[in-house]
Formats: structure tokens, sequence, C-alpha cells
């Protein structure tokens, strides 16, 4: 498969995270995120969709809008369920480019940028996989619970 050889530079990335009842890990997952895409000098935008949390998801979101200006919360008020959650956010964005991400740290932020640097290459869309080499889920937080004795 050849790249193409001539693109046009992307001017913005939306990254679109459905969220339900992730009050726990959206702020240090959110402001690792925002972080890793300045220091590699990203535009972007951060659309984080609450679809119906029943937790203090959207507190979370409200508090850290006012310390990242790049991220829009946006509250899925219609029927829920992820692929909802994610066409409302895609919906909403406003980048050339979109990367879809899940709200638990299951995604590692530097594939954010890996995927940006491909797209950017002239690809037009990228993928990643725990099923591909090099793939792995030690990170999702089911891994992680099987590591803990039951009781």
């Amino acid at each position: 498969m050849n790249c193409p050889a001539s693109a046009r530079p992307l001017s913005l990335l939306s990254v679109v995270i459905p969220a339900r009842d992730e009050e726990a890990c959206l702020g240090p997952m959110t402001e690792q995120l925002h972080l890793e895409l300045k220091l590699h000098r990203v535009p972007h935008e951060i659309l984080v969709v609450d679809d119906g949390s029943t937790d203090g998801t959207w507190e979370v979101l409200s508090r850290l809008q006012g310390e990242i200006p790049e991220l829009r919360p946006i509250k899925n008020e219609g029927l829920h369920g992820f692929g909802r959650a994610v066409v409302k956010g895609i919906d909403a964005a406003a980048g050339d480019a979109v990367v879809v991400m899940m709200a638990d740290e299951s995604d590692d932020c530097r594939d954010v940028i890996r995927y940006w640097n491909l797209l950017n290459e002239g690809w037009d869309c990228v993928f990643g996989s725990r099923f591909v080499k090099g793939g792995g889920s030690d990170r999702l937080p089911m891994a992680q619970a099987q590591d803990q004795p039951r009781g």
C-alpha cells in the first residue's frame, strides 16, 4: 500500500471521546491528552460527549473546560449509546481530521500523535488495533482487574 505523494496539511484535529460515568478518569486522561497534543504542536479540540452519566462526569467536564480552552464538553440528551455518542461528537467536530478515543484511559495519547502524523502524510484514515502485530491490551481496565484477587 502506498501513501499519496502529496498531501495538503491538516489544520485542526478533533478528538471525540464518548463518556458515560467516567468522572474518575476524565480529568487525568483529558489533561494528559491535551498536554501531549500541545507538546507536539498539534492544533486541536477535544470533544467529550457525556452520554447520560449519572455520576459527576458533567461537573468534571465543566471544571476542566475552565482549565483547557480546547475542551468542548457536549451533553447527549437524546438517545444514549456508544455509537450515538460518537456520532454526536463527530457531528460537532470542527476539525479536518477526527480521532475517537475511549474515556477510560485504555487508549495511549501518544497514538493520537502518530495518527496525526500519518494523516498529514496523506493517508485517508488510520486505525489502531490491539489485534495487529505490536498491538496489545495491557492498558485496558479489564486487563488490570484480572490481575487482582477476587474476594
